[in-house]
């Protein structure tokens, strides 16, 4: 087999140690707290250096506390077994010190870690679990966000308080190795609403659903939002409009897999709109379904903005695959032909021989769609831009026993064909 000529090391995580190193001042860090309690409960002093509550414990809200009160980097380690349940028992929604409700992150000097052991699992009750307020940075490493919830009986004044279920980021936010899952929202991003910066690597985004719209991830509108999203899986969330994700601001997916999502009308996998600008780069886009009979439920792009995939597999999206104008920079695949996709591409490819959303040994973060032996997407892609790994950490190779469609080793679609182990 002939491999790609390149260097092997996860753009993922290195793109996300630029992120970090790009908000961290260069100043040691001072605080390092161990959580290992479930409890939740306030610190007891907060801003004398010490993790403690009441009762002498280091809780995950009183190390957020004293982290919010100390200028520069701070660490906090989550110890447990994978998977831990912590949940936020503190009930009491719209206030930002993290005292009740959600976790606020304040600080604005410096860059929060959060370690999580794959995983920690912190989970939100009658508000959502992590608020990154403007100025103020997020690394979450590890760490799940379940159960959030912004859902309301009571008259929405202002709807933007009720954007992300899981999570709201107003600020910096990097997740990797991350789960968030069953999150609601009264309004817009389910799993998570981005109006700062957002970086994502090895994260599941599931089950999450939005009364209005992404269901998986809000990105944009107000003061815009800039994601950067990779190795990542999209799947099983609902929305009123991309059941999986809504863009109206810069969002790149690279070998990310967006399936199995559901929404009641434009794009039930991705809906790009209202100015937004949207960079799809090994995606693969397979078995969302709009309720509506006229709209695009794989990609629906919208008038005034900009929608570009290259090297995207695109496949039994209901009522269909795409909808708008959606530009190629080649090598995409699509069982049938609504996306406009030409020279270059492979539309009306027919059935795309893909395997259902599962685990692989060596990807144990996130589900993806394999393709069989049989597939048109292997070798279907363009290698300008074509990532060095795909979402199952598997180099892209030449499957020597299929003809290259268009004189390439990288196949369309989030994951490469082959064992392609290290």
């Amino acid at each position: 087999m002939r491999r790609r000529a390149r260097f092997m090391g996860m753009r993922a995580l290195t793109a996300a140690t630029l992120f970090v190193a790009s908000v961290v001042p260069a100043s040691a860090i001072d605080l390092v707290f161990a959580v290992i309690t479930t409890d939740d409960k306030p610190d007891a002093m907060i801003g004398d250096g010490i993790c403690a509550d009441v009762d002498g414990k280091c809780t995950l809200r009183a190390a957020i506390q004293e982290a919010n009160a100390h200028p520069g980097e701070d660490i906090i380690n989550i110890i447990g077994d994978k998977d831990k349940k912590f949940p936020l028992k503190l009930v009491g929604a719209n206030e930002d010190a993290a005292a009740t409700g959600d976790l606020d992150i304040t600080d604005t000097t410096g860059v929060l870690i959060i370690h999580g052991n794959e995983h920690a699992i912190i989970k939100g009750k009658k508000d959502r679990v992590f608020h990154i307020l403007p100025g103020a940075s997020l690394q979450l490493e590890g760490v799940g966000a379940a159960n959030g919830s912004t859902l309301t009986k009571g008259v929405v004044v202002d709807p933007t308080t009720l954007d992300g279920g899981g999570i709201l980021n107003e600020g910096m936010l990097d997740i990797r190795f991350g789960k968030i899952i069953g999150n609601k929202s009264q309004t817009d991003g389910g799993g998570i609403a981005n109006r700062g910066t957002l970086f994502m690597a090895q994260t599941t985004v599931g089950k999450n659903k939005a009364v209005g719209d992404g269901g998986g991830l809000y990105n944009g509108a107000q003061v815009g939002g800039t994601a950067d999203v990779n190795t990542s899986t999209f799947a099983k969330n609902q929305a009123g409009k991309g059941g999986g994700i809504d863009n109206q601001h810069t969002l790149t997916l690279s070998s990310v897999t967006v399936g199995a999502n559901k929404a009641i009308a434009d794009g039930a996998g991705i809906n790009n709109h209202d100015g937004g600008t949207l960079t799809l780069q090994n995606v693969t886009v397979k078995d969302n379904k709009s309720k509506s009979k006229t709209v695009g439920g794989g990609v629906a792009n919208g008038t005034a903005s900009t929608a570009t995939c290259t090297n995207t597999l695109v496949d039994s999206n209901k009522p269909a695959n795409c909808a708008g104008t959606i530009a190629s920079g080649g090598g995409n695949v699509e069982n049938a032909a609504t996306c406009g996709f030409g020279a270059g591409d492979k539309p009306n490819a027919g059935k795309l021989q893909m395997k259902g959303l599962k685990f692989v040994e060596q990807n144990p973060f996130t589900q993806t769609y394999l393709p069989k032996a049989t597939s048109p997407a292997i070798d279907a892609g363009v290698d300008t831009g074509c990532p060095e790994l795909d979402e199952n950490f598997k180099p892209r190779i030449d499957a020597a026993s299929v003809p290259n469609a268009n004189n390439s080793i990288c196949d369309s679609g989030a994951v490469e064909f082959g064992d392609g182990l290290f």
